[in-house]
């Protein structure tokens, strides 16, 4: 546990994590989950910072983004936007999605929740 009542709390098995973003609800939140470049895994809260729908049914591009399904919007591992399309970037800034810090330990892929077992997100 972290100073201010914060730990890590196991996800799912590393092996599970694969490209193809899935859904995985932890204390009634929604994540997205999936592996970003160099097989990095990247977790966000499952909703979209343009109009709120579900990440998870969106896809990974080959350079490791993750496209929402609803308005083609496509995110990098950090949750920045990085294509809107129909919009220079300039409109998408401070558009982000909110990342969900994880690390793989143990064959496990673990997340940061508060002390009530909730997800932290930025």
């Amino acid at each position: 546990m972290t100073e201010d009542g914060q730990h890590w709390t196991p996800l799912l098995a590393s092996r599970a994590v694969t490209q193809a973003p899935q859904r995985v609800v932890v204390a009634g939140i929604g994540l997205v989950v999936w592996r970003a470049g160099r097989r990095r895994p990247v977790v966000f809260l499952d909703r979209c910072p343009h109009h709120g729908l579900r990440l998870s049914t969106g896809h990974r591009t080959l350079i490791g983004r993750l496209v929402c399904d609803g308005h083609g919007w496509a995110f990098d591992a950090s949750g920045v936007c990085r294509h809107a399309p129909g919009r220079p970037l300039a409109q998408t800034a401070g558009r982000r999605a909110s990342v969900v810090p994880c690390q793989e330990r143990d064959g496990q892929l673990w997340v940061l929740t508060d002390a009530d077992g909730v997800p932290v997100s930025n």
